[in-house]
């Protein structure tokens, strides 16, 4: 039993139960009079709760007042559901990792997630390794500017819906941003505006199974660093590269490495250009 209140009167209180089936893991149960206002600053607000399955309550967390969400359920390893739809998320601006190591976490409901003033989720599906589906349809990510490692490590994953309004044109980094989706067959990012995307190394780096990839409507006017972008992905065949504009790249190597590479096609741009001196 904890006291979580800001004044330590009793208003907000934390209970661990143990599980009956397995007394080594616990549902959070959280209590309070009213909301449970959340601080400005709500990073690691459940962070390493490595024993907990499930919270109870959740709903109850009144986020009118915070802006960061960072870290918020980082290395929460054994939690297996997380429903979110009810949380006031309108005025949160940075939710870096916020799901880091939920290595577990087999269903998030992230219905109604309002996202339009955030600027960063960087890293915010680290190492979600047992997700098979991300439903980002309520996203709106129009002021986005990084999102770096977004899935890295989430190597269940099958299947994204990223929706009408996940916006990309102000994100400057997409560095390792699938990385490590070893369950990926297909991806169709038609829907993406890298005009300003600076870093795309590793983006794609060790999406084993990954067959089929749309980058048709890829701006890449602003990258610098394509290292080792499509590396390790031995199941792709084809690839349309006829949009890309490497004029800015100074570091192309290993793009298409693979110790066993089915890529039979590549089809090239008028703008795809090795500068010299450019690994």
């Amino acid at each position: 039993v904890y006291d979580v209140s800001v004044n330590k009167d009793g208003s907000v209180m934390a209970y661990l139960v143990a599980n009956e089936t397995d007394s080594t893991k616990y549902t959070l149960y959280l209590q309070a009079d009213g909301k449970i206002k959340g601080n400005i600053n709500s990073n690691y607000m459940f962070a390493s709760l490595s024993n907990v399955e499930s919270i109870e309550g959740i709903e109850n967390i009144d986020l009118q007042y915070t802006t960061s969400l960072n870290n918020m359920f980082m290395y929460c390893s054994s939690l297996k559901e997380l429903d979110l739809s009810s949380l006031d998320t309108s005025n949160i601006t940075s939710m870096i990792g916020m799901f880091n190591g939920c290595s577990n976490l087999i269903n998030l409901n992230l219905n109604g997630f309002d996202t339009r003033k955030v600027t960063v989720i960087a890293g915010m599906f680290r190492d979600c390794s047992s997700l098979t589906s991300i439903d980002l349809s309520s996203f709106d990510t129009s002021n986005v500017e990084r999102m770096h490692t977004l899935f890295i490590g989430c190597t269940s994953l099958q299947n994204i819906n990223f929706g009408e309004n996940f916006k990309t044109e102000k994100v400057n980094n997409m560095h390792s941003m699938f990385y490590g989706c070893t369950s990926l067959t297909n991806l169709d990012l038609s829907i993406f505006d890298t005009r300003s995307v600076r870093d795309m190394s590793a983006m794609f780096f060790n999406c084993l199974n990954l067959k089929d990839i749309n980058v048709t409507s890829f701006n890449t006017s602003q990258v610098v660093n394509m290292n080792g972008m499509f590396q390790e992905c031995p199941k792709i065949t084809e690839l349309d590269l006829s949009n890309f504009d490497t004029s800015n790249v100074t570091d192309m190597s290993n793009m298409f490495s693979s110790e066993v590479s089915n890529l039979k096609t590549i089809v090239y741009g008028t703008n795809f250009i090795r500068k010299e001196g450019a690994d």
